[in-house]
C-alpha cells in the first residue's frame, strides 16, 4: 500500500496518541479517559477526520475485505470498506494494527 490517505496532521496524532500511551481499543471510538481506537484517537487530539469519508477505498489493500465492524451500543454493527474511515476502522479492529502502524500504513510516508 503506498497510496497516502492519512494527512500529516492525523498520521501525528497517531503517533502522538501512542507515545502518550493512550491504550488501544478496538470496536467504539472511545472509552473512558485514556482509551481509544484510531479514529477515536484523532478525535481526543482533537485533528479533523472529515476527509477520510471523501477518499473512496472498494476493499481492503492488504486482505481484499469489503466489510468491517464495530458496536453501536450493544449491537455489532457491519460496515462496507467503502471510504478511507471505514479503512482505518477495519486496520484497526480486524488487523488489530498499533496507532503507529496504521499511520505509517496511510500517511504521509507510506509504504
Amino acid at each position: 500500500m503506498t497510496e497516502t490517505i492519512l494527512t500529516a496532521e492525523q498520521a501525528e496524532a497517531l503517533y502522538k496518541a501512542e507515545r502518550d500511551g493512550i491504550r488501544q481499543i478496538v470496536g467504539k471510538l472511545r472509552e473512558g479517559q485514556h482509551s481509544a481506537c484510531a479514529l477515536g484517537a484523532m478525535d481526543r487530539l482533537g485533528v479533523a477526520r472529515w476527509g477520510l469519508l471523501d477518499i473512496r477505498i472498494p476493499a481492503c489493500p492488504l486482505c481484499e475485505a469489503t466489510e468491517t465492524w464495530t458496536w453501536i451500543g450493544t449491537h455489532r454493527l457491519i460496515l462496507p470498506i467503502c471510504n478511507a474511515e471505514h479503512l482505518v476502522v477495519h486496520l484497526n479492529n480486524d488487523h488489530g494494527m498499533t496507532f503507529s502502524e496504521i499511520a505509517r500504513k496511510l500517511g504521509p510516508d507510506a509504504a
